[in-house]
C-alpha cells in the first residue's frame, strides 16, 4: 500500500514563496560563492579525474537566481543526487550574461529548449562557431534539472496531481510505496496532447496511486502507451474528443479496430515493427484507462472541468474481444483490411494497413 496517500481531488497545498524556501535553507546553502571541493557541496558533484570540481560565482546572478540554484543544491542533497559542476558553472555564467541584458530574473523565466539556445548563442560569440554535439549532450541535463525543480517548487499551489511534472523525489505529495525505487524517475505530463487525454490520464494515474491499485514503476510504461502511442493515433485518425466519435449503434468496436491495424504499422526505436507483447500492453492500457474514465464519466466531467467526458457510455468500457489482444495465448491479429471496410468503419484508409 502506498505510504502517502492523499486525495486526487483535496485542498490544494499553498505554494511557499521562492524567497521563503530560501530561509528555510541551511546556512551553508545561503551563500553566493559554492566551492564543490568543500562541505556540503563536495558530495553534489560527480568526480573528474582530470579535473577538479569547478567553483560557482552566484553573486553575478541576481537575487532570485542566486535563490534558485541554492535550493536547487538542497534537494539535490536531500535525495541524495549529483550534478556536474562545471556545466553547471556554465549555466550560471549563461544565465548571469542574460540577467545583464534584461529581462530575465529567474531560471523559470525561460525554458529548457529557450536556454539552449541561448547557451549556443553565448558558444558561437565566444568561439565563432558553433558548440559541437557534446556541448548540448553535456550541458542539457543540467539546465532540465534545475528547470523541473524549481517548476516542481512553484506547484505548490496547485493539487498535485494537476502539476505538468511529478517527481516523487522532489514533491513529497505524490503517494508511493514504502521502499519503491525512484531514482531517475520523472514523469513530465508537458508533451502530451491533447489537453483533455493529458489531463484525464493525469486523473487516472492519480487515482491509481492514491489507491495503490497502480505502482509508480508501472507509470512511465502507461504513460508512454497512452500519451505517445493512443495519442499519436487520435491525431493520425483527426479524433479530437473524449467520446472518440463512437457510434451509437456501433459503439467503440471501429475504433479499437482502427487502433490495432495501426499499431501494426507502427515502428520500435530500433525501426523494427513494434513487438506482439508490446501492441498488447497498449491495447490492454487503452482498454483499462477507458473502462475507468466511463465508470466514473460524471466525476470526470466535474473533475477535469470538460463536460464532453459525461457523453462515454458503458461501450467505451468493451474495446477487445477474446484472442484480440496481441502476445496473448489466443491471439488471432487484428482484423484485415476487408474487415475493417465490411464492420462500417468510417475513414478506413486505401491500400494495405499492415
Amino acid at each position: 500500500m502506498p505510504s502517502r496517500r492523499p486525495s486526487a481531488s483535496g485542498p490544494a497545498d499553498a505554494a511557499p514563496s521562492l524567497a521563503a524556501l530560501f530561509a528555510a535553507l541551511p546556512a551553508s546553502f545561503q551563500t553566493e560563492a559554492v566551492d564543490f571541493t568543500a562541505e556540503p557541496f563536495a558530495r553534489l558533484t560527480y568526480a573528474y579525474p582530470a579535473r577538479p570540481p569547478a567553483r560557482l560565482e552566484l553573486a553575478a546572478l541576481p537575487g532570485p537566481m542566486r535563490q534558485e540554484v541554492a535550493y536547487w543544491l538542497h534537494t539535490l542533497a536531500v535525495a541524495g543526487e549529483r550534478v556536474n559542476s562545471w556545466a553547471l558553472a556554465e549555466w550560471v555564467r549563461v544565465a548571469a550574461a542574460m540577467a545583464a541584458g534584461g529581462g530575465v530574473s529567474s531560471f523559470t523565466a525561460l525554458s529548457v529548449e529557450e536556454w539552449v539556445a541561448a547557451a549556443r548563442r553565448r558558444y558561437h560569440d565566444r568561439h565563432r562557431r558553433l558548440p559541437p554535439p557534446s556541448y548540448q549532450h553535456n550541458h542539457r541535463a543540467a539546465i532540465a534539472r534545475l528547470h523541473a525543480a524549481l517548476t516542481l517548487a512553484c506547484q505548490g499551489g496547485q493539487l498535485w496531481w494537476r502539476c505538468p511534472v511529478w517527481d516523487p523525489r522532489h514533491d513529497r505529495r505524490i503517494p508511493v510505496r514504502a521502499h519503491e525505487p525512484l531514482e531517475g524517475q520523472r514523469l513530465n505530463f508537458a508533451r502530451v496532447s491533447p489537453a483533455w487525454l493529458r489531463e484525464a490520464i493525469q486523473w487516472y494515474f492519480a487515482a491509481g496511486l492514491s489507491t495503490g491499485l497502480l505502482s509508480w514503476s508501472s507509470l512511465p510504461g502507461f504513460l508512454s502507451y497512452l500519451g505517445r502511442h493512443f495519442a499519436a493515433f487520435l491525431a493520425a485518425e483527426g479524433i479530437g474528443t473524449p467520446d472518440l466519435g463512437a457510434d451509437p449503434e456501433t459503439g467503440i468496436r471501429p475504433v479499437a479496430l482502427r487502433l490495432a491495424a495501426w499499431l501494426r504499422q507502427q515502428r520500435a526505436p530500433s525501426g523494427r515493427p513494434l513487438a506482439p507483447s508490446t501492441i498488447g500492453l497498449i491495447q490492454t492500457t487503452v482498454a483499462g484507462f477507458y473502462a475507468f474514465m466511463a465508470d466514473r464519466r460524471g466525476d470526470a466531467a466535474r473533475e477535469l472541468a470538460e463536460p464532453r467526458w459525461a457523453g462515454l457510455t458503458d461501450a467505451h468500457a468493451r474495446w477487445w474481444r477474446p484472442g484480440e489482444i496481441a502476445g496473448s495465448g489466443g491471439y488471432r491479429g487484428p482484423a484485415s483490411p476487408g474487415t475493417l471496410r465490411s464492420s462500417g468503419c468510417p475513414g478506413t484508409r486505401s491500400g494495405p494497413w499492415w
